[in-house]
């Protein structure tokens, strides 16, 4: 029997959370990716080929990623914060599902040192505001 795939895990529950959420709320979220140095370069570009489909996506208020710190030692991994503001929950599933994200996602899995550090933040947002 094969391990469960820790991209696939981490998808379930994300999936379960949203259905939570009323689909018309504000959400946001962070994830840290902790990138194995010598692979920083294939994340970089992955990460960009990301944001570039992403916020082509109807609801997107903003997409980005942003290096979090550098360190000489090899051995310690590259930090990436990646943060994204939709306007309701139901526009984010539609990112949630995309292809991309999951392409993103699978991609990664070798790219990294440990799963990425989720955060979400729901409510208000200067989207609702316009």
């Amino acid at each position: 029997m094969s391990k469960a795939n820790p991209i696939d895990e981490l998808r379930a529950q994300v999936s379960t959370m949203l259905d939570t959420y009323a689909p018309e709320i504000p959400i946001s979220t962070t994830v840290v990716f902790k990138v194995i140095k010598a692979k920083e370069d294939t994340f970089i570009k992955n990460a960009t080929a990301l944001t570039e489909a992403t916020r082509k996506l109807p609801g997107c208020n903003l997409f980005a990623y942003h290096k979090l710190r550098t360190t000489d030692k090899a051995s310690e991994p590259a930090e990436f914060l990646i943060y994204e503001d939709w306007e309701t929950t139901k526009l984010f599933r539609t990112q949630w599902d995309s292809e991309h994200l999951k392409s993103f996602q699978y991609s990664v899995v070798d790219l990294i040192a440990a799963l990425p550090e989720l955060k979400w933040y729901y409510g208000w947002s200067d989207a609702a505001a316009r």
